[in-house]
């Protein structure tokens, strides 16, 4: 599912800058993109937390900077992850909160 939707994102933003490279004007193309890309970022870093378990789990500073001790277990790119989608989370309020993306795709289709 998450492969489909990463597709169907970049067939829409390809479709978008081909359209803006016409000349045709852009409508609610950007907060759609913003939107789902957000949601997708979130969606595919709960699928790789879920997936490495604890092996995922951030460790000591000193060892994601490669100055400590190995971690011992999981894939050497695992520790962090879960940092990374803590931090992700912040990609549905950066840019404007998917609520106003939201609003603004309904003000433009709705010709308000």
């Amino acid at each position: 599912e998450l492969k489909l939707r990463l597709f169907v994102l970049r067939a829409t933003c390809h479709q978008a800058v081909a359209d803006a490279m016409a000349g045709v004007e852009l409508g609610a193309e950007a907060s759609l993109m913003k939107l789902r890309g957000s949601e997708l970022q979130q969606d595919i870093a709960e699928a790789m937390v879920d997936a490495l378990g604890l092996a995922g789990i951030v460790y000591d500073a000193r060892d994601l900077a490669g100055m400590g001790e190995d971690p011992g277990f999981g894939p050497f790119e695992a520790p962090g992850i879960l940092k990374d989608h803590l931090h992700g989370r912040a990609a549905t309020i950066y840019g404007g909160s998917n609520e106003i993306q939201r609003n603004i795709m309904a003000k433009l289709a709705l010709g308000l």
